[in-house]
């Protein structure tokens, strides 16, 4: 791997003339910490100090506090700092679909095809991830072109309805069990939660509820955050639809 990536910067440098490669590691937020603090401390020096290599890591909020403390020599080891994106807010949502009709639009008096409320539902349920909610959207329209090529929108009934569907269809292709299926469903309706909130789901220990939490987290069914010394979970979006109970949009 170290030859590799020694001849990958010279062939970048010679051909292109940058002076190095930014190389982006996604979704760490779907892994374990103990499979984390194994694949930095393993390829510490591989990754890390390397010249002319600039490493994002795009991980859980808490990322950084988690090497701090827990993997002292390999935090020491970055010149950089964290940087946490929150939340785009509702507006910005928004704004950000007004811009996406205005640039693609092929007729000036083109509208959103749904209802803000759907908009709404969809930012509520993933905490302002514009990607899910992009992605899903896109998933209903063209799902509902298809069964009804002349229709112009859809109505909110019938879009909650289809967005379950598609949803569903997503979670089938995990292998649940009966108790798999009790469990997460009591986790879609809570807002967020910790191991140590084990008895809500009936189980006997925090130990119980992490092995859970490992299994939905790898089918990437939950997002992680630190607040502090405490992991926080909270469900994807596509689970609340299929699991969660809160689908009325005031």
């Amino acid at each position: 791997l170290s030859i590799a990536l020694d001849q990958l910067v010279k062939i970048v440098k010679g051909k292109y003339g940058f002076d190095g490669i930014c190389v982006p590691l996604n979704n760490l937020d779907i892994l374990s910490e103990e499979t984390i603090l194994i694949f930095f401390d393993q390829l510490r020096d591989i990754l890390v100090n390397r010249k002319n290599f600039w490493w994002i890591f795009i991980g859980f909020k808490g990322l950084f506090s988690t090497l701090e403390t827990k993997k002292t020599r390999i935090s020491e080891t970055f010149k950089g700092r964290p940087i946490v994106l929150p939340p785009l807010t509702w507006r910005e949502i928004e704004e950000a679909i007004d811009r996406r009709i205005k640039y693609f639009r092929a007729e000036e008096n083109v509208q959103l095809p749904v209802s803000k409320n759907l908009v709404k539902l969809l930012y509520d349920i993933s905490k302002g991830e514009i990607r899910f909610i992009f992605k899903r959207l896109t998933d209903l329209i063209v799902e509902f072109k298809t069964r009804y090529p002349s229709a112009k929108s859809v109505n909110y009934d019938e879009a909650l309805i289809t967005l379950r569907q598609l949803a569903m269809m997503k979670l089938n292709e995990i292998s649940f069990t009966k108790t798999d299926r009790n469990i997460i469903a009591g986790m879609a309706e809570m807002e967020e939660f910790r191991p140590k909130d084990f008895a809500r789901f009936g189980l006997k220990s925090a130990q119980s509820l992490n092995k859970y939490i490992n299994k939905f987290s790898a089918s990437q069914l939950l997002y992680k955050s630190k607040v502090g010394k405490a992991t926080i979970y909270r469900c994807a979006g596509d689970v609340k639809l299929v699991f969660g109970s809160k689908q009325v949009v005031d």
